[in-house]
């Protein structure tokens, strides 16, 4: 760790700031601890069906509604479950693992799966179903086990249905509920581009020296569910982020420091993107990255130079979130944008239950100022901020590549999505639900 990022986060009240923030910045939101235990478990929401008895519905209720602790949730609708490898009760023991397996067996025994035939909603299921099953393939139950793995075989797709699926970024962007572009005036105000995946575009996927998937720790977080995606783009367009790339890597082969100030800078405005898209398991027991966008989180850089010391102004931050409600609703694209003011709640910290252990994150108070403190490390206004350039900091195998081995280099999405993919199969998890459906019939 470079001084200049010791001496911010001891400033911020922690040492342990960092990777608290960077899994902030993640995506995985929890309320605020508490200490009590609730009695019972709280009526299911309408997410799936206008019902909230619908079986989806209270499927949904029992693996994302935390009822061992009173800690206050901001809503039921979090796009991960909150759930971490010293979970010690929650679906593990008591009623939340009755209720789970009862829920799971209603599932199985009545066909389920045939309840929604929205191939979107059958994906969303899935998916969260897969989250569930990876965690409890560390921490959970064979029977919590067999019967997730069973029913993530039911709401198998066929490819081309899974090719089909919407696009929800761009139904958000075309739904015109945010702006197109970055407004400098007001920088706390959301925008959401229409051109990030388009392919000749102002916006240019790039990817680092580093081996595998994009953006590592997000991938391995997220234990490979979720293909992430970087994206630069600098104000004059493609063009010049592409000649600005050319120079930086240039420059990188030539010099002999990792100095920031020895490297090519990009000008104020410049923004990067990272894209978190949605995979699922089709009826051939294939994993498939999904239109679907469940995480958008942006930087816009005001500005420039390793002479920036005004950290928290230096950038802009803005994320949205996806929304399974709005997500379902036609037209609506179901990105949430947050607000600046949001409280930081706890995100996982050395992969300890919040709701156990409380670690807070030092002196960080909102979502976005936790973004702009991870990514002031290395300074704020520099190419090292981009970690997708500088990997060596917590990235495994980062701190051995030679400074001027160094690159950001233009890749295609499609290509980033496999690689998070492939390293999907080299895990135990995957292994292990692959034995577990190798025989099932899968429903399309």
């Amino acid at each position: 760790m470079n001084a200049a990022c010791f001496t911010y986060i001891l400033a911020l009240g922690t040492v342990c700031g960092r990777m608290a923030v960077l899994l902030a910045w993640a995506g995985l939101w929890v309320g605020p601890v508490g200490a009590a235990v609730v009695d019972g478990a709280s009526p299911a929401v309408g997410i799936y069906d206008a019902d909230p008895s619908h079986l989806w519905n209270r499927i949904h209720q029992a693996f994302f509604v935390r009822t061992d602790t009173a800690a206050d949730t901001p809503d039921s609708d979090v796009v991960d479950p909150l759930l971490w490898p010293d979970t010690s009760s929650f679906l593990k023991t008591g009623p939340s693992h009755v209720a789970a397996l009862a829920v799971l067996d209603e599932f199985l025994a009545n066909d389920g799966h045939a309840l929604i035939a929205d191939p979107l909603k059958r994906a969303v299921l899935q998916h969260d179903l897969w989250s569930i099953f990876d965690w409890s393939a560390h921490a959970g139950s064979d029977a919590l086990r067999t019967r997730l793995a069973a029913a993530i075989g039911h709401l198998a797709l066929s490819p081309e249905r899974i090719a089909a699926l919407p696009d929800n970024l761009a139904c958000t962007v075309e739904a015109g509920t945010f702006r197109a572009a970055y407004d400098p005036a007001h920088p706390q105000r959301p925008f959401l581009p229409g051109t990030l995946l388009d392919a000749e575009g102002p916006w240019v996927c790039v990817r680092g020296a580093i081996s595998g998937p994009s953006a590592p720790v997000h991938v391995q977080y997220y234990q490979g569910r979720s293909p992430f995606l970087v994206f630069l783009r600098l104000p004059g367009g493609r063009k010049a982020t592409l000649n600005y790339l050319d120079d930086l890597n240039r420059v990188t082969r030539q010099g002999t420091t990792h100095e920031a100030g020895d490297l090519p800078q990009f000008p104020v405005g410049t923004t990067t993107a990272l894209l978190r898209q949605m995979a699922v398991i089709d009826d051939t027991g294939r994993i498939r990255t999904t239109p679907i966008t469940q995480t958008l989180q942006m930087r816009v850089y005001r500005q420039v130079g390793t002479e920036v010391t005004d950290h928290q102004n230096s950038q802009a931050a803005l994320k949205f979130r996806m929304q399974r409600r709005g997500l379902f609703a036609e037209g609506h694209g179901g990105l949430k944008a947050i607000d600046w003011s949001e409280p930081l709640r706890v995100s996982l910290l050395h992969r300890k239950d919040p709701y156990r252990h409380n670690p807070g994150a030092g002196g960080i108070k909102t979502t976005m100022q936790s973004c702009i403190a991870c990514h002031s490390c290395g300074g704020p206004g520099t190419v090292h901020s981009i970690f997708t350039y500088k990997q060596d900091d917590w990235v495994p195998g980062g701190n051995l590549v030679a400074p001027n081995r160094l690159r950001l280099v233009a890749t295609r999405p499609a290509d980033e999505s496999m690689k998070a993919v492939n390293w999907k199969q080299t895990r135990y998890e995957w292994g292990l639900l692959q034995g577990l459906l190798k025989g099932l019939p899968l429903h399309p």
